[in-house]
């Protein structure tokens, strides 16, 4: 009998190797490059629309992250009046930016209607360099490579792509051997190097779209990302006040020519939670939020608010031909 089953392991371990399956990574969970392709390619769009002069824009990526809701580069919408999804059956779809974070380079995108399993997230944190990954950056094919290196640049935690990330190839996913996404790919930072860049997916969290208690203690870092931004920003306007002038709510929102409304979150919807939500932002001298943090409102309002808020786009301002950051507030009102 011990003889049968032995005999039985090795041909079951021949089937496997006829089919180019590798049996550890069957048990390991890990996907062949076609299966992560034909998983991943139904949550991949590609992303185009119109900046605000009406011309057309040069288009990315994107990929579903949740039901409707699309992460990307945030370098593809950054100069977009307008934003379209087209899925991968052809069909064109209007997005609305849900919110951006210009620091962490990446936008969350709210696209209506599209029936189809969104991307899970890995563990970008456990990523190592030399690892394998697979870029979809085309249909049905995922790109494999492995990671070149693990940069902190500005701050902030890049992954090093194998080969160039190209203009339309801008916020793909980057998944690793079991179809979970662990980075999204972005434009060079540096501007110096010819190979592409990818921001981990545990930055995705940090955007306030997400429903927080999915992620345990999420909402904690969070809060603390905020807090320590808040400080940050502070210290530099004590510094440089100068380059900073303040204005008013009302006069704030008539410079926006990129207004970004927040979602309703459930919680606060079951709940029937209403109000005001006031958010205090630092704008730079593209006319971008830099900074943003909720000064009074509800607690279930105020991720949103802010996710919201670090969508916004303004006019660039100058005084004595000299470009300023802008200090000023908006205020959102939840309705029934």
């Amino acid at each position: 009998m011990q003889i049968q089953f032995s005999h039985f392991r090795f041909l079951f371990a021949a089937l496997l190797a006829a089919f180019g399956v590798n049996a550890s990574a069957q048990t390991n969970g890990a996907m062949t490059p076609s299966e992560i392709a034909a998983k991943a390619t139904p949550a991949v769009v590609s992303i185009m629309g119109e900046n605000f002069g009406g011309r057309p824009f040069i288009p990315g990526r994107g990929f579903l992250l949740g039901p409707n809701v699309v992460a990307t580069d945030y370098a593809v919408v950054r100069d977009a009046a307008k934003v379209y999804a087209k899925t991968s059956d052809g069909k064109k779809k209007e997005a609305r930016i849900l919110g951006v974070d210009v620091r962490l380079a990446v936008a969350i995108l709210a696209v209506s209607e599209i029936k189809v399993a969104p991307l899970s997230l890995g563990n970008s944190d456990a990523v190592a360099v030399g690892e394998s990954v697979y870029i979809i950056d085309s249909p049905n094919a995922a790109r494999q490579g492995v990671i070149g290196d693990d940069m902190v640049i500005d701050g902030k935690r890049y992954l090093k792509m194998p080969g160039q990330v190209s203009d339309n190839s801008r916020g793909c996913p980057v998944l690793n051997d079991r179809g979970e996404v662990i980075a999204v790919t972005v434009s060079d930072p540096t501007r110096r190097e010819t190979c592409g860049f990818a921001v981990p997916a545990s930055y995705l969290k940090r955007l306030g779209y997400i429903s927080i208690e999915g992620f345990g203690n999420e909402a904690d870092k969070r809060r603390e990302f905020l807090r320590s931004e808040g400080a940050q920003e502070a210290k530099t306007d004590v510094n440089l006040r100068p380059r900073y002038i303040r204005k008013s709510g009302g006069a704030l929102q008539r410079e926006a020519i990129r207004q970004v409304i927040p979602l309703y979150p459930p919680l606060a919807k079951a709940t029937r939670v209403i109000g005001l939500v006031v958010i205090e932002m630092t704008i730079n001298e593209n006319g971008e939020v830099i900074s943003a943090r909720a000064i009074s409102g509800h607690r279930f309002l105020k991720e949103a608010s802010l996710a919201a808020a670090r969508g916004w786009k303004f006019r660039p301002v100058k005084t004595q031909g000299e470009p300023v950051r802008i200090i000023g507030t908006i205020t959102f009102n939840f309705t029934s």
